[in-house]
């Protein structure tokens, strides 16, 4: 997987969704559960908007 861009609040962030877990560059990691949405015990979702809002909530 490769990183992808987002930015929030006018700052630039790279992060990529792995199987179990996301990761922020310079910000953290997170489990896919403590980020995204969970659709069942197998299935997370994990969106854009989810990961600026962590990012805002750890900056």
């Amino acid at each position: 997987m490769s990183y992808r861009k987002i930015t929030v609040d006018n700052v630039e962030y790279e992060y990529v969704v792995g199987k179990t877990h996301v990761k922020v560059k310079g910000v953290g990691s997170w489990q896919k559960s403590e980020v995204g949405y969970v659709i069942d015990e197998n299935e997370v979702r994990v969106q854009p908007m989810h990961v600026a809002e962590k990012i805002r909530q750890t900056v």
